[in-house]
């Protein structure tokens, strides 16, 4: 009886030992925790200074440098953003300049051409479809590799652009991540604060495992 007396002591040292390093400030929840609110921290960064619209070349690469070091624990989440957002900017915010009048093109055609019931007009629907589809997956690499590497406009486009078609599954699947985030910031508008952060760091393990296949990195 006193052995197994001892047994059960030892078992509930055990269980309460184990809480205390799952729970204690170095363990997987806290880890977890701090880890989540970075992301909605990046997140909300993100979102307030995208506000202007030009600037959202400058968040972009804000959010990647965040998300980046976040992933690594490494840094404040809050420094690491604005030193992103400030580290090309020069360049950055001319591209979203033109970004900018493209996509109200692009969208002012598609608007302009919904209804119509000729056939010319339902093909070249699907070809501006097709382009708006290529020219979010082709700026979801371009801003990261701006940051990330040295060049001009033309050098770092190139790049993306054989990034956005060399890779065309992750390139679906980042477009897609960003129908999923419209969809659930629609069905749900308070999940606004959530849901930036959470396409951010999905995207930044996406792109940078396509970078480092290309640069003969291993993680």
């Amino acid at each position: 009886m006193k052995n197994d007396g001892e047994k059960h002591n030892n078992t509930e040292k055990q269980k309460d030992r184990k809480l205390k390093d799952f729970f204690g400030l170095e363990g997987s929840f806290s880890g977890f925790m701090n880890t989540l609110g970075n992301i909605i921290w990046t997140g909300l960064l993100w979102l307030v200074t995208s506000i202007p619209l030009i600037t959202m070349g400058c968040s972009a690469m804000g959010a990647s440098r965040a998300t980046e070091k976040n992933r690594k624990n490494q840094g404040y989440i809050t420094k690491e953003f604005f030193a992103g957002f400030t580290g090309d900017w020069k360049r950055a915010i001319p591209v979203q300049a033109v970004n900018l009048i493209f996509y109200a093109w692009l969208i002012f055609d598609c608007i302009y051409l919904y209804g119509y019931e000729a056939e010319y007009a339902l093909v070249i629907s699907y070809v501006l479809y097709g382009i708006l589809f290529f020219s979010l997956g082709l700026n979801c690499y371009y801003y990261p590799c701006l940051r990330i590497f040295e060049g001009n406009f033309f050098e770092i486009f190139k790049i993306s652009f054989y990034l956005t078609f060399r890779y065309l599954l992750t390139t679906i699947a980042l477009v897609g991540l960003i129908a999923a985030a419209l969809l659930a910031v629609y069905l749900m508008p308070w999940s606004v604060m959530i849901v930036p952060g959470l396409w951010w760091y999905a995207a930044d393990i996406l792109i940078k495992r396509v970078i480092r296949k290309e640069i003969g990195e291993t993680d």
